[in-house]
Protein backbone atom coordinates (compact mmCIF):
# COMPACT_ATOMS: atom_id res chain seq x y z
CA UNK A 1 0.00 0.00 0.00
CA UNK A 2 1.45 3.50 -0.96
CA UNK A 3 0.70 6.25 1.75
CA UNK A 4 1.08 10.21 1.41
CA UNK A 5 2.73 11.56 4.99
CA UNK A 6 2.33 15.43 5.64
CA UNK A 7 3.85 16.77 8.48
CA UNK A 8 3.50 20.25 10.17
CA UNK A 9 5.10 21.98 12.56
CA UNK A 10 2.64 23.42 15.24
CA UNK A 11 4.27 26.73 16.59
CA UNK A 12 2.46 26.97 20.18
CA UNK A 13 3.12 27.12 23.87
CA UNK A 14 4.11 23.28 23.05
CA UNK A 15 5.15 23.24 19.83
CA UNK A 16 5.00 19.85 18.43
CA UNK A 17 5.17 18.13 14.88
CA UNK A 18 1.95 16.53 13.52
CA UNK A 19 1.51 13.89 11.03
CA UNK A 20 -1.29 13.69 8.52
CA UNK A 21 -1.56 9.95 6.73
CA UNK A 22 -3.40 9.94 3.35
CA UNK A 23 -4.19 7.06 1.33
CA UNK A 24 -2.21 6.99 -2.62
CA UNK A 25 -5.13 8.95 -3.88
CA UNK A 26 -4.74 11.51 -1.10
CA UNK A 27 -7.93 10.73 0.97
CA UNK A 28 -6.99 11.66 4.71
CA UNK A 29 -6.76 8.20 6.90
CA UNK A 30 -5.67 9.45 10.17
CA UNK A 31 -4.89 13.55 10.89
CA UNK A 32 -3.12 14.97 13.50
CA UNK A 33 -0.82 12.07 15.38
CA UNK A 34 1.66 14.05 17.55
CA UNK A 35 5.21 12.97 16.76
CA UNK A 36 5.93 11.08 20.14
CA UNK A 37 8.89 9.15 20.85
CA UNK A 38 8.25 5.55 22.67
CA UNK A 39 5.40 4.29 21.15
CA UNK A 40 3.98 2.71 17.84
CA UNK A 41 1.97 6.37 16.10
CA UNK A 42 -0.34 3.46 14.41
CA UNK A 43 -0.92 1.40 17.37
CA UNK A 44 -4.11 3.24 17.87
CA UNK A 45 -5.28 2.95 14.47
CA UNK A 46 -5.47 -0.32 13.50
CA UNK A 47 -8.84 -0.20 12.47
CA UNK A 48 -7.45 1.31 9.53
CA UNK A 49 -5.23 -0.98 8.52
CA UNK A 50 -2.05 0.07 7.84
CA UNK A 51 0.03 -2.88 8.61
CA UNK A 52 3.03 -1.86 9.79
CA UNK A 53 4.20 0.17 12.40
CA UNK A 54 5.30 3.83 12.76
CA UNK A 55 8.39 5.12 15.30
CA UNK A 56 10.01 8.67 15.99
CA UNK A 57 13.29 8.43 17.56
CA UNK A 58 16.17 11.43 17.97
CA UNK A 59 19.89 10.27 17.35
CA UNK A 60 21.82 10.09 20.63
CA UNK A 61 18.57 10.27 22.63
CA UNK A 62 15.98 7.94 21.50
CA UNK A 63 13.58 9.74 24.03
CA UNK A 64 14.01 13.51 22.88
CA UNK A 65 10.82 14.96 21.40
CA UNK A 66 11.80 15.98 17.46
CA UNK A 67 12.22 20.19 17.24
CA UNK A 68 11.26 21.96 14.53
CA UNK A 69 15.01 22.18 12.92
CA UNK A 70 16.14 18.45 13.99
CA UNK A 71 13.64 16.43 11.83
CA UNK A 72 15.07 14.75 9.03
CA UNK A 73 18.50 15.33 10.43
CA UNK A 74 18.69 13.76 13.88
CA UNK A 75 15.23 12.96 14.50
CA UNK A 76 13.83 10.08 12.10
CA UNK A 77 10.41 7.99 11.41
CA UNK A 78 10.75 4.70 11.30
CA UNK A 79 8.59 1.85 9.52
CA UNK A 80 8.59 -1.57 11.06
CA UNK A 81 6.75 -4.05 9.10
Amino acid sequence: MTYQFRLIYQFTPLPCWLLDVSDANGEPLVCGIPLVTGADLFAQFAYVGFGCSLYCTTDGDPGAVPLYYNLGKTAHLWIEG
